[in-house]
């Protein structure tokens, strides 16, 4: 097969009389594009579906504008958009913040349940028996108890959807494998996440409804009612503990403008490593009491002087060890440890 390029237009070429739109995406977003896109090329080639020539331009004209909103939009989120896919790969729903949570579920919502509520059958009888599924919906979303084993199905979709690590599972007489999203369901993370997606189906549900009766819809819940900005939405809780720390050790005004000692900096980034072993590199802003509280149960359970071999243990595997041979760790230390926390003294808040 040959392709040639449409003299003076961009964008568009013709391959056996066919014409396709064929762009090349900016290397400044193109990483983000991969991954919201599922694309394992930074090139966009997609058949118009058309031979002529005027249809053609006008189908590639919409095909620029829509792209080019997104490369904006990849633009404005990028580096948050990749800090999730990152961590969406790791697989641990404990290290998602309320934001990210709320991304999957917003692009859930935009991708899959809007679409399908939006494009309602012409048949009668068809769309009668959609209006009582819709209706079913809606009503079991409503009642959180009803709803749960759904729910939970939806939010598993939704994690395998966005490229959550999956394990096969036999199903059927005849051996069939299908993917499992591997996630741990006890994490407070999990019980948000399915939270948000019952809010999604809700809407949808609404959604689906007003198309079927010809209604003009209005949404009800702000979550969907705009695009999402995950760059934003994550701004608003402050930055990460590792780059927190990185200021404060420069003196910067996230604990004011006196440089700490090194010895001090080094005893706060034994702190910070230690918290981020146990809770990831989450921002300041989602630092719960909670979270506070599990680490300095942790840090009590753990000696001051361990042995080389141990001590080079995350926090978690060292949890998992008998140190009951070892001198426990003095409480004033671990005092003294929570003061040299580079966030501005949230610690003595979250404890008290």
């Amino acid at each position: 097969m040959s392709s040639e390029i449409v003299p003076k237009t961009p964008y568009l070429i013709v391959r056996n009389g066919r014409f396709y739109f064929d762009m090349r995406v900016p290397e400044d977003v193109v990483g983000a594009f991969k991954h919201k896109f599922k694309r394992k090329t930074g090139a966009i080639r997609e058949s118009l579906k058309t031979k002529d020539r005027k249809r053609a331009l006008r189908e590639m004209g919409e095909k620029l504008s829509f792209y080019s909103a997104q490369f904006d939009e990849l633009r404005r989120s990028g580096d948050a958009e990749h800090i999730l896919a990152n961590k969406v790969g790791r697989g641990d729903l404990s290290k998602l913040s309320r934001p990210e949570l709320e991304k999957l579920v917003v692009d859930f919502y935009r991708d899959v349940l809007k679409p399908v509520a939006v494009s309602p059958p012409i048949d009668g009888e068809d769309r009668d028996v959609l209006v009582e599924e819709w209706t079913d919906t809606f009503n079991q979303m409503c009642d959180r108890r009803d709803a749960k084993e759904r729910v939970q199905n939806t939010a598993d979709y939704v994690l395998l959807k966005a490229g959550w690590p999956s394990i096969r599972t036999k199903v059927g007489a005849i051996t069939r494998h299908i993917p499992t999203v591997d996630v741990d369901r006890t994490v407070e993370q999990y019980g948000a996440l399915m939270d948000l997606v019952r809010r999604a189906s809700i809407e949808g549900s609404r959604l689906a409804l007003a198309e079927l009766h010809g209604k003009v819809f209005t949404t009800a819940d702000p979550l969907f009612a705009t695009g999402f900005n995950l760059g934003e939405a994550s701004d608003k809780l402050g930055p990460v503990l590792s780059d927190a720390l990185a200021a404060w050790k420069e003196g910067s005004s996230v604990r004011g403008s006196r440089k700490p000692s090194d010895g001090t900096a080094k005893e706060a980034a034994s702190f910070v490593q230690r918290f981020t072993e146990l809770h990831g590199d989450i921002r300041v802003g989602e630092i719960t009491k909670k979270r506070v509280q599990e680490f300095a149960a942790a840090m009590a359970a753990i000696p001051a002087h361990l042995p080389t071999k141990l001590s080079k243990l995350t926090l978690p595997a060292l949890l998992q060890e008998d140190l009951s041979k070892f001198r426990p760790r003095a409480s004033g230390t671990i005092n003294k440890t929570f003061q040299l926390w580079p966030a501005a003294g949230f610690v003595d808040a979250q404890l008290s």
